[in-house]
């Protein structure tokens, strides 16, 4: 990932993507949820810019969003979100990565 911006506007926290995934990508992205969790109770992740994501980035979005769901917090995905989280299966349900558990899959990320 070439970039990964963090900031917070007044009690919305904003997660700025942009280029590829790479191997600290999801380092990155762990220490932006961390603050922002902290901080905010609505986080926006923006793809606007941003093309594929490792697997490590998935898991760690898929995480991300339960944790923030059991403490009452939004995790949202805008802009043009990686194809990863609009793939379907040949029945057409959302492939989703490893870490999903059935507790979330009303509000997965990957129903979106």
């Amino acid at each position: 990932m070439k970039d990964i911006m963090y900031e917070q506007n007044g009690g919305i926290g904003l997660l700025h993507f942009s280029g590829d995934s790479s191997e600290n990508c999801a380092d990155k992205l762990r220490q932006g949820f961390m603050v922002l969790f902290e901080s905010t109770d609505y986080v926006v992740v923006n793809f606007t810019k941003a093309t594929e994501l490792d697997i490590g980035c998935l898991n760690l979005f898929c995480t991300a969003h339960r944790i923030f769901t059991r403490c009452n917090k939004r995790l949202m995905l805008a802009g043009r979100v990686p194809k990863v989280f609009r793939a379907r299966d040949e029945s057409g349900r959302p492939l989703r990565p490893s870490c999903c558990v059935s507790e979330c899959r009303e509000g997965c990320l990957w129903n979106g």
